[in-house]
């Protein structure tokens, strides 16, 4: 009788302890991901009215969204007043060259703008809007 509930009580500890570190452990990775998310860059050589980087910069938003609800959910209610303060992604994570100026400017109704060039994709050099140090191929 003894043995069996030191056995269980073993288990229940064991248990306890491996959710536990299994917990902290998924955590640490969701911050590391969210990290990972912010330091991401994007480049559109030939941006246009800017359609990838704008689906891209949405997409980015709702994986860092996820990301933010599976972190902090359950520490307290979250509501939509605390992703600014939590958000790691920013539009300036965004490159591209336009020939021309007019046509992304109109698309983007925002505060901060992406770093878009004007010029001729083909004789700009590439490094002089986004260095490679930075990008996230490396």
């Amino acid at each position: 009788m003894q043995r069996h509930r030191m056995r269980s009580l073993c288990q229940y500890s064991c248990g306890y302890f491996f959710n536990v570190f299994g917990v902290r452990r998924r955590t640490a990775r969701l911050q590391e991901f969210h990290e990972k998310l912010a330091k991401l860059r994007f480049f559109d050589p030939a941006c246009g009215c800017g359609n990838f980087l704008v689906i891209t910069c949405r997409e980015l938003r709702k994986l860092e969204l996820e990301d933010l609800l599976e972190l902090y959910s359950q520490q307290h209610e979250m509501s939509l007043d605390d992703v600014p303060q939590l958000s790691k992604v920013n539009v300036d994570q965004f490159y591209g060259i336009e020939i021309e100026e007019f046509p992304f400017y109109d698309r983007l109704p925002l505060c901060a703008s992406p770093h878009i060039v004007v010029g001729n994709a083909l004789r700009t050099d590439w490094r002089t809007v986004l260095p490679p140090e930075p990008c996230s191929y490396r």
